[in-house]
């Protein structure tokens, strides 16, 4: 329990020092190595909560703690109180000038949506230190090598509700994943390489929850696709109320979630899938649901009409090869319904584009042989199984050499991934969701990690020391190394190489706490968030002996801290 206590503290005197770091740098009051001097060095420093606060990467540790030892009954009962938790937290954060990343992921969660609480769109800009900051308590919580599939699933969803992204929330399975280690007392020098076995189990996990794409934009055209007879809601009226209730924008699937997102939404093209995806999954519960059952919807009723039948035991729509001529009608619809005074704009420019949006359609039609009423039977090239085949095919819609990311190819792609996967989800998501981009995203992390494993010369089960550059131990040669890991210049900025510099000082520093010190928290990158990290992690290990007291007995929030380490390791015996 002491360690537990101390990993929360020094987590927090990290996080203080290494802020403190950045602040004294960008700032006329010196740097953090001339005060040190001015008091006598680390053993006689006090962090006071008025001259060193801590930063959001210490109040957003708290808040994941605060939510992991509340009673929750279940996995999504912690995550909705994870959601609670982050977004009162925010509230706070201005006085901590918290990173953009965060405050952004945040707003995209949903406290008084009991559904889609944590559900969140992926983002390009989630790729930083966020998530991996906030998940140490993750791994201490569900430390025993028997619960490693429940640790990789709350440190993925922890790390995507605020920062969606590959590189974003690998980082918070990454440092959940190395405080499991310390816990157990496994040899410091295995963590990179057990870490990265772990990583295609989080593959796994979110490829079966099809969330991390489910962002992007659908457009109202996506409705289009879908016939009136498989409603959402029953009543028309019902409907609109509840989707309102469930966009946060109060636009059924117009942006952020929607309710495609209560089924697993759809990932898998080299397109834009986040589009595409979400296009498929708004059909999809009405074409069938979780697990292809059909909700709120008359099936007798669509069977005595002829558009439903059985297919391969299971109860499948027979009129999507129609649905594009009900699109065409209402898009003459559409025309005749605007305003005089609009159609008074539509000027040479403007019905051209119109006329594009009919013409692609009309292509793809008579591509797929379905153009005519009475071709009912989609037809596909004969190596259209091959996704690189696909993907040459999305392009070639696209007008601009990205399929999906037009109003007209989005709906398209998500229409021929429903014609050829009948009632096969998995088959959906392959034609649909699963795009380049998001997996290269995801091999930058392994990749990056695999090659700072093979540099220390660790990669391998038998090696078991790290070796370090002759002189490493200037501060300015590390400064370097940091730079070079890092993906924009800035040593720590990302989910990547945060929890990586802070290994490296761990195994660099041994058990001297002065040392880790030099090597995570003071230098010219994001030292906050790689002090907090190593600060926790080496509380696991080592406590609080090697550390002086000076540091820890005024820190900010130092008993509520010390509270959450104790709750977290009486909850860490508990089988929830």
């Amino acid at each position: 329990m002491e360690k537990f206590k101390a990993a929360m503290l020094l987590g927090s005197v990290g996080d203080a020092l290494g802020y403190g770091n950045v602040c004294r740098e960008n700032s006329a009051l010196g740097s953090v190595q001339e005060e040190l001097q001015k008091v006598g060095g680390l053993d006689h420093l006090v962090l006071s909560p008025g001259k060193w606060p801590v930063s959001d990467n210490t109040i957003m540790h708290m808040a994941t703690a605060e939510a992991l030892t509340t009673d929750y009954w279940c996995l999504d009962d912690l995550y909705r109180e994870m959601v609670r938790c982050y977004v009162e937290t925010i509230e706070k954060l201005p006085e901590h000038q918290p990173d953009p990343a965060t405050v952004e992921g945040c707003s995209q969660l949903k406290p008084d949506n009991y559904l889609l609480a944590w559900h969140t769109p992926f983002s390009e800009k989630g790729s930083g230190f966020g998530a991996a900051t906030k998940a140490m308590c993750i791994g201490m919580r569900y430390w025993e090598p028997a619960r490693l599939e429940t640790l990789v699933e709350v440190s993925i969803e922890c790390g995507r509700m605020t920062h969606n992204h590959p590189t974003g929330f690998l980082g918070s399975l990454c440092t959940a994943l190395f405080a499991s280690y310390a816990v157990q007392g496994k040899p410091l020098v295995q963590w990179g390489r057990d870490m990265l076995r772990a990583v295609p189990l989080a593959e796994g996990y979110c490829k079966r929850t099809i969330r991390h794409t489910a962002g992007g934009i659908c457009t109202p055209l996506t409705q289009s696709l879908l016939p009136p007879c498989l409603s959402l809601y029953q009543p028309v009226s019902q409907r609109s109320q509840e989707s309102s209730k469930l966009s946060p924008g109060g636009h059924w699937a117009r942006g952020g979630a929607s309710l495609s997102q209560d089924c697993p939404p759809a990932l898998g093209s080299a397109t834009m899938s986040p589009t595409t995806g979400r296009s498929c999954s708004t059909q999809l519960p009405g074409l069938g649901g979780r697990g292809g059952v059909q909700r709120s919807c008359d099936l007798p009723a669509l069977q005595a009409q002829g558009q439903w039948g059985p297919c391969g035991g299971e109860q499948v729509p027979r009129c999507r090869a129609t649905w594009p001529s009900t699109l065409s009608k209402a898009i003459v619809l559409a025309a005749h319904r605007m305003a005089p005074a609009t159609l008074l704009c539509l000027r040479l420019e403007y019905q051209e584009h119109w006329f594009y949006f009919e013409a692609k359609w009309q292509f793809y039609l008579e591509e797929r042989k379905i153009s005519d009423d009475t071709e009912n039977r989609a037809h596909f090239p004969d190596n259209y199984g091959s996704a690189e085949e696909r993907d040459k095919t999305y392009k070639k819609w696209s007008s601009e050499g990205r399929g999906g990311r037009r109003g007209h190819d989005a709906p398209m792609i998500a229409y021929d991934a429903l014609l050829a996967a009948g009632s096969s989800w998995a088959e959906l998501c392959h034609r649909a969701m699963f795009h380049r981009e998001y997996q290269e995203h995801w091999f930058y992390f392994e990749a990056k990690w695999q090659f700072y494993l093979e540099e220390r010369k660790i990669s391998d089960d038998t090696e078991n020391r790290a070796h370090f550059p002759d002189n490493y131990g200037s501060a300015e040669e590390r400064d370097k190394t940091y730079k070079k890991w890092s993906s924009e210049g800035r040593g720590g900025r990302r989910g990547h190489d945060a929890p990586m510099i802070a290994y490296d000082a761990l195994l660099a520093a041994g058990s001297s706490w002065a040392e880790l010190c030099h090597r995570a928290m003071f230098h010219r990158g994001e030292s906050g968030a790689t002090g907090t990290i190593a600060g926790c992690l080496f509380g696991l290990l080592h406590g609080l002996d090697a550390v002086p007291r000076g540091l820890y007995q005024e820190l900010q929030h130092r008993a509520r801290l010390e509270e959450l380490g104790t709750a977290l390791h009486r909850r860490s015996s508990e089988e929830k």
